[in-house]
């Protein structure tokens, strides 16, 4: 009666992961094209860079023209009282209108307004380069989690064969002692082995729901839309070293980012540098003033006229504050400077870390195949011997649990080697291509 208790609680499991496979199945590229339609990040990351793109305009070189105008009205009223009582009252209103157009236009001012467009081309470009790194990781999360419920469904594949094996075993142990081939205790092993195998097929079913929530999470689909995947987990294994750093020192987006940082600061540097300089402005104007007061001697009065001309500043001494700034300047392009140097070293180095990875990774997938072939040749005999009584279970488990465990160390490579991969086309700036 328990066999069937264990039977009938592991059949919902089975039935759910049989119901997966008959739901539409999704590939790495289509789960890759939902991720970055719906994905939260890709979203805020393309904001961004539609704002730095709006700071590129040709607004420095460009003159400022701005319009004015105005109108008040003033009213009074004046009573004039005399010795006599006699009263002379008096109301006046005045109105003023004006208005006027001024033009300013910066004709030098040291160079600064090329460093700041300049400066705004920068930032667009690195706008562009976190949208593209945002775009590089995301992929990296969908295919690592994607080949994670690939290699899951093996291991729920692998402990399913498990427990039919124990299953297989606990059944003839039954038969055994019926017969009074095999003692109690044996019996209750094969029991014991079997329950546990059964626990452990309910916690990868368990590890695989919980990756299908992931992956959902990040492709934005929360009500749990992608149930099954479809592919193979194959490493490409024609990846060279060499060919990586050459690629990786020209396409990597954090060395590209680090010199669109140097360049950025190379402007602020100019930028700063402009103020050792005069500027010069030209100004021009149109100014219209009208008045109508009717107390006054001249009751309407009428001004208008154009006035043009140009201006130069220039600081003589400000504190030595231009020269403090234009040395943190230098100081923070040096600094840029040798933080790309940094960045290619630091890339070049985990890249030749993860290589290594990636080639050992590879040798161990044939090693744990062969393995994994010769455990299931002897899983298959130890049933035939067991059912025969050639072996005893103790020596059953032992090569039961060599078959499982060859077989998650192939899979556990397999794994490794295909994230590996993943992780030196991103460092190599491979990814998208």
């Amino acid at each position: 009666m328990k066999t069937k208790h264990i039977i009938c609680s592991l059949f919902g499991a089975f039935l759910a992961t049989s119901l997966m496979g008959q739901s539409e199945q999704l590939t790495l590229n289509r789960c890759l094209e939902l991720a970055l339609e719906n994905n939260y990040a890709i979203k805020i990351a393309r904001i961004d860079k539609q704002q730095a793109q709006n700071n590129v305009t040709p607004s420095p070189f460009l003159p400022t023209v701005t319009l004015n105008a105005s109108q008040s009205q003033t009213s009074t009223k004046t009573t004039l009282t005399y010795e006599n009582d006699d009263k002379v009252k008096n109301d006046n209103t005045v109105n003023n209108l004006s208005a006027g157009a001024s033009l300013n236009w910066k004709l030098f001012d040291g160079g600064a307004m090329f460093a700041t467009h300049s400066r705004s081309k920068q930032l667009l470009e690195q706008g562009e380069l976190q949208l593209r790194n945002a775009i590089e990781k995301l992929i990296i999360e969908v295919s690592s989690q994607y080949y994670a419920i690939i290699i899951q469904h093996n291991r729920v594949k692998a402990a399913r064969q498990y427990l039919n094996i124990s299953m297989t075993r606990y059944n003839q142990a039954q038969a055994k002692y019926r017969l009074g081939t095999i003692s109690g205790l044996e019996m209750k092993q094969a029991k014991i082995d079997l329950n546990a195998d059964s626990s452990q097929l309910i916690t990868e079913l368990e590890i695989l729901k919980n990756n299908y929530i992931a992956l959902n999470e990040l492709v934005n689909m929360p009500n749990g839309q992608i149930e099954s995947v479809e592919g193979e987990v194959i490493p490409d294994e024609n990846l060279e070293l060499n060919n990586l750093k050459s690629s990786a020192l020209e396409n990597n987006v954090s060395i590209i980012m680090a010199r669109t940082g140097e360049r950025i600061s190379q402007n602020d540097l100019n930028i700063t540098k402009a103020l050792r300089f005069p500027s010069i402005n030209f100004g021009a104007g149109y100014n219209f003033n009208y008045n109508d007061n009717p107390g006054s001697a001249t009751k309407y009065n009428r001004t208008n006229g154009l006035n043009w001309g140009f201006s130069l500043n220039y600081a003589l001494f400000n504190g030595t504050d231009n020269r403090r700034k234009i040395q943190n300047a230098r100081l923070q392009a040096e600094s840029d400077a040798i933080n790309t140097k940094q960045v290619e070293l630091s890339v070049l180095s985990d890249l030749t870390s993860t290589y290594n990875t990636y080639r050992n990774n590879l040798q161990m997938i044939a090693f744990e195949k062969e393995s994994s072939d010769a455990a299931k040749l002897n899983m298959d005999r130890a049933v035939d011997m067991y059912r025969l009584g050639s072996i005893a279970g103790i020596e059953f488990r032992e090569i039961q649990r060599s078959y499982l465990s060859a077989e998650i160390r192939r899979l556990s490579a397999l794994y490794q080697a295909k994230i590996s991969e993943i992780t030196l086309l991103y460092l190599a700036g491979k990814i998208l291509q």
